[in-house]
């Protein structure tokens, strides 16, 4: 069987300030129902030897609809260009045009894991949505919108790229801390991510790679130390947990399964680490 993709969620938005040439914070488009896309590539023979010579692929941009449940009171604020009179709670579309463009995140699952994407510089059009009156089936009434990605500018390694979206899979670093801060091209991948990871008593299986976010391990000690260091060992902060307390000065494994959690924050970037450590009888 290839690659299945389904089961869409977590769709997430985050605004673009032009003054900084940041992302803010993802917020949640809740309800998602199916997210469809389009996408517009251009081809160019080039013709040689009395022929086509080559084809020129470009990905020049993507269209899609969104389609979910309802529209939060932040969303029409923030996407569709509306205000709201506070004295009488009338909501209120501008029709001035609006130029608000976000990063558009989101979840899918599969056959062969998660996977987690984003399109860059996103722009949507005035929500579409219909009602419907009651029947003998209740079908709830949903919203759609349509969108388009155009792509954005980024430096990568020094060289100035436009990238139109991306996307990570289950297992690595950026995957667990995809919902912090917008991934983009030239982040450093070691924002939120441990450079060493050590056990007393336990080998980890697999071997530690801080890109590398689960592993298992085995002892037959009752209790033992936890050194984790952070990769940026200036501005991260590492929090590590035993079956859900917090670590002091030693660990205390009881008989059976034992969860040690260690979570590395950097900033807005997150980074989740879990070790599955198995106590048997000595």
């Amino acid at each position: 069987m290839g690659k299945v993709i389904y089961g869409l969620k977590n769709v997430h938005y985050a605004i673009y300030d032009a003054s900084t040439g940041t992302y803010g914070q993802w917020k949640p488009i809740p309800g998602a129902v199916s997210l469809s896309s389009d996408a517009d590539t251009t081809q160019n023979d080039f013709y040689a030897d009395d022929g086509v010579y080559a084809t020129i692929s470009a990905s020049g941009k993507e269209t899609g609809t969104i389609e979910f449940a309802a529209i939060t009171d932040e969303m029409y604020a923030d996407l569709f260009n509306y205000e709201k009179n506070d004295t009488t709670g009338l909501r209120y579309q501008l029709t001035e045009p609006s130029t608000v463009t976000v990063a558009l995140g989101y979840e899918t699952s599969g056959n062969e894991g998660k996977l987690r994407g984003v399109r860059y510089n996103v722009s949507f059009t005035a929500p579409s949505q219909s009602s419907n009156t009651m029947t003998d089936s209740t079908n709830p009434d949903t919203v759609s919108v349509n969108y388009t990605a155009i792509g954005r500018n980024f430096t990568v390694n020094g060289e100035t790229k436009n990238v139109l979206k991306g996307h990570v899979e289950e297992g690595t670093a950026a995957f667990n801390g995809f919902w912090g801060d917008v991934l983009t091209p030239g982040a450093s991948a070691s924002a939120s991510t441990l450079a060493s990871l050590v056990l007393s008593n336990v080998e980890l299986t697999p071997a530690f790679d801080g890109a590398v976010n689960s592993y298992m391990g085995t002892t037959t000690s009752a209790s033992g130390t936890i050194t984790a260091t952070a990769t940026d060992t200036e501005s991260a902060t590492v929090a590590i947990a035993v079956n859900g307390s917090a670590y002091a000065s030693s660990a205390s494994y009881k008989s059976g399964t034992n969860t040690v959690t260690v979570l590395v924050t950097n900033g807005a970037a997150v980074t989740l680490y879990t070790v599955i450590v198995t106590r048997n009888a000595a």
